[in-house]
């Protein structure tokens, strides 16, 4: 399975701490399986 995460940055693991708490969805690593829902999202 290939899961897509829409970042313009670099990283070699997940951290669910990092982002705004009370920003979208909160805390957390969000990935998709559309890679253009992913492309969108990070513009």
């Amino acid at each position: 399975m290939k899961l897509y995460h829409g970042t313009n940055a670099d990283f070699d693991s997940i951290s669910l701490t990092i982002g705004l708490k009370y920003k979208d969805f909160g805390w957390g690593f969000y990935a998709t399986l559309d890679r253009n829902t992913a492309v969108r999202t990070h513009i």
